[in-house]
């Protein structure tokens, strides 16, 4: 398989970064049980975080470093393209620049964070739990249902009845 030079919005990487990183993660709960066991279940995927190390080269490897620190500076996400073919909306989080002493190349660090909405794509079981601090009304966008049906489901009198670690019921 033959591998894509690194894009994000219009900026195409010279030459893949020498270390890249992707880092996938899910949400889960554990609500102790009465025996002292623990259940345990998956509610959501997180957002994919992304970190890179490499270098420029050569002449115009300023000129990359700059127009890689403008894109930096510019608002909101966009597609990045990783060398495997993969490709995601993500947010430029992190830059760190630094020039070598021979100012033969200039290193740079930097890390992406996928734009995500934080809900769980799918509920196998049909059920969340609910995590601190929320009510119902931030797990119903959270899970992607209405707050009507979830307090319907769940016999809920007022979105405010939940409790850190209740399970709700989503159909």
């Amino acid at each position: 398989m033959q591998l894509l030079n690194m894009k994000y919005k219009d900026f195409v990487f010279p030459s893949n970064p020498s270390r890249l990183e992707v880092i996938n993660s899910k949400n889960i709960a554990q609500k102790p049980l009465v025996n002292g066991d623990f259940n345990t279940d998956e509610l959501s995927k997180e957002a994919c975080v992304i970190k890179a190390q490499g270098a420029f080269y050569g002449a115009d490897a300023y000129s990359k470093a700059q127009s890689l620190a403008r894109l930096f500076e510019e608002n909101g996400a966009g597609w990045l393209f990783l060398p495997s073919s993969r490709c995601l909306r993500a947010y430029f989080k992190t830059l760190s620049l630094s020039e070598s002493a021979d100012k033969s190349s200039i290193s740079y660090e930097i890390s992406f964070v996928e734009k995500s909405s934080g809900r769980s794509e799918s509920f196998p079981f049909g059920y969340t739990f609910a995590q601190p601090n929320e009510n119902a009304f931030d797990i119903a966008a959270r899970c992607g249902i209405s707050i009507e049906d979830l307090m319907d489901c769940n016999n809920i009198q007022t979105p405010f009845d939940i409790e850190e670690g209740d399970r709700i019921w989503l159909k």
